[in-house]
């Protein structure tokens, strides 16, 4: 006979998720949706200008990657939410709230990766800022010339 799983508040807490590491309360997740939003919006302001300069190139590219680990944040969040109960309307209601929103980062700042593929193919003139180090050796791999 099959062993009935037990309900997540029969569960010792020792064996569950931390999710309160993550996000304190859906209250903090709400406001960082807020903020990824607010970043995205700014970042979206560099259409056109990542390949002006070194810094803007750098500049570019660490608020991107910071955006990409607060939409993964906040999707995990939502999501490891959903997986305590999936019978959950307002925790699935959150993942597809993430996911949309995380659509619309995508869409929004999908200049990024062609503006600095055209930066990557001469940066002879970037060499004197060091931190640009950092994305280099990715971009060389991906856009060979």
């Amino acid at each position: 006979m099959a062993k009935e799983l037990p309900k997540r508040s029969e569960v010792k807490e020792e064996f569950t998720w931390k999710i309160e590491d993550v996000f304190p309360d859906t209250a903090a997740w709400e406001a960082e949706l807020q903020n990824i939003q607010t970043k995205t919006a700014e970042l979206a302001g560099m259409e056109g200008k990542v390949t002006a300069s070194a810094e803007n190139l750098l500049s570019t590219l660490e608020q991107h990657a910071a955006l990409d680990l607060m939409v993964s944040r906040t999707f995990h969040y939502a999501s490891r939410l959903s997986d305590v109960d999936t019978k959950n309307s307002t925790n699935q209601a959150m993942v597809q709230r993430i996911s949309s929103i995380a659509t619309q980062v995508s869409s929004k700042l999908a200049f990024i990766d062609p503006e600095s593929t055209l930066m990557f193919i001469d940066i002879s003139h970037l060499s004197g800022n060091a931190g640009t180090g950092i994305f280099n050796y990715g971009s060389r791999c991906q856009y060979r010339v």
